[in-house]
């Protein structure tokens, strides 16, 4: 079952909010045939090497990262395989805008530091807390 969260700027009270964590969308039987990732080259690459290895162990969920550059937070689909419990594969997004490889956000609830920036105003003085939503 996956969480929401809710990221509000201190300075000019936009919101943004996110369904992060797992739930049945991010079982990778499903993500296999979702047409919403069939553009998406990071997970087609994570479903080639789930396909080909009959013992790998999966972890999806969604979870939140961030530009270094820009510092824009976006929410993506996670995803790690394991084989013979070693990392074979570990999800890897580029901001579009600067070319550079977005930082995952581990608990988004316990700090976002300066690492992240409002995208109305620029501020640094973020709030993330958990919004009660509950999604599978």
């Amino acid at each position: 079952m996956g969480d929401g969260v809710s990221i509000r700027c201190s300075n000019c009270q936009n919101q943004e909010d996110f369904g992060i964590g797992s739930g049945m969308t991010t079982y990778m039987p499903f993500i296999k045939h979702d047409s919403r990732f069939g553009e998406n080259s990071e997970v087609r690459k994570a479903i080639e090497i789930w396909q080909n290895n009959e013992n790998v162990r999966d972890v999806c969920s969604y979870q939140l990262c961030v530009c270094p550059e820009c510092k824009r937070i976006k929410h993506r689909l996670y995803i790690e395989l394991f084989l013979d419990k070693k990392l074979v594969f570990q999800s890897n997004y580029i901001c579009r805008k600067h070319n550079n490889a977005m930082s995952w956000i581990k608990d988004p609830t316990v700090s976002l530091g300066d690492n992240c920036e409002c995208p109305k105003c620029g501020s640094h003085d973020l709030l993330c807390y958990d919004n009660g939503l509950m999604w599978d």
